[in-house]
């Protein structure tokens, strides 16, 4: 399965937004010409203050049992390649990678290695006061770090 991974921006909030939906283990994301889902089968905690998550991608308009949230936020496409695609959404950065990886410590922490390697450092993260146990629901609009 794909890993997707969540980090705390260094940068303002994009000015674009999306239509966002979660529950507590699915999203769903409107963008002007398409929209994707998620359902989040496995999550860790990384060094650094990363969440990784073993992910299924769901059909476009599927949606999971409970919604819990819908908000508008910002979005800000950084960069897409064979490998993945890097986003800014909110105050958060995300990488959804496009291939299978194993979801176990040492191949996320090295898979999470590779991703900045072109990315401005301004992007790359910052510091951020994330909980382990408050890790499952991830509030895009109202963590600070």
């Amino acid at each position: 399965m794909p890993s997707i991974f969540i980090w705390k921006a260094a940068t303002p909030l994009p000015a674009s937004s999306i239509l966002y939906y979660s529950g507590a283990n699915w999203f769903l994301e409107e963008h002007v010409t398409h929209s994707h889902s998620y359902q989040y089968e496995n999550q860790m905690m990384l060094s650094n203050n990363v969440i990784a998550y073993q992910a299924t991608k769901m059909p476009r308009d599927w949606v999971g049992s409970e919604i819990l949230e819908m908000i508008t936020i910002g979005y800000q496409l950084i960069r897409e390649d064979s490998n993945g695609v890097l986003e800014q959404i909110g105050e958060w950065m995300r990488y959804r990678s496009k291939c299978d990886h194993v979801f176990e410590r040492n191949a996320l922490e090295a898979e999470y290695a590779a991703i900045p390697s072109n990315v401005p450092s301004k992007l790359i993260h910052r510091k951020c006061n994330t909980k382990e146990n408050d890790v499952c629901l991830i509030r895009f609009h109202d963590i600070s770090g």
